[in-house]
């Protein structure tokens, strides 16, 4: 499996991170796109970060989901 779990965080995958920078570095036109590896490592980061909130949003069970609302209102 070559993508992020939503379900681990970040840091439990930093193996497969370390695998994943240097071939989105390779893909890009050094040339064009002059970015360092800290960039894309905060951009890998960012973009895990949103999606597993997205995901751990949409599979909270029906009462916190509701306790949530109420404390909303």
């Amino acid at each position: 499996n070559n993508q992020l779990s939503l379900d681990n965080t970040y840091k439990n995958q930093c193996q497969l991170v370390n695998i994943m920078v240097p071939s989105v570095l390779d893909t890009l036109d050094s040339e064009l796109f002059s970015i360092s590896e800290e960039i894309v490592r905060e951009m890998i980061h960012n973009r895990h970060k949103y999606q597993r909130e997205n995901h751990l949003r949409k599979h909270k069970s029906k009462t916190i989901k509701t306790e949530q609302a109420k404390r909303k209102h």
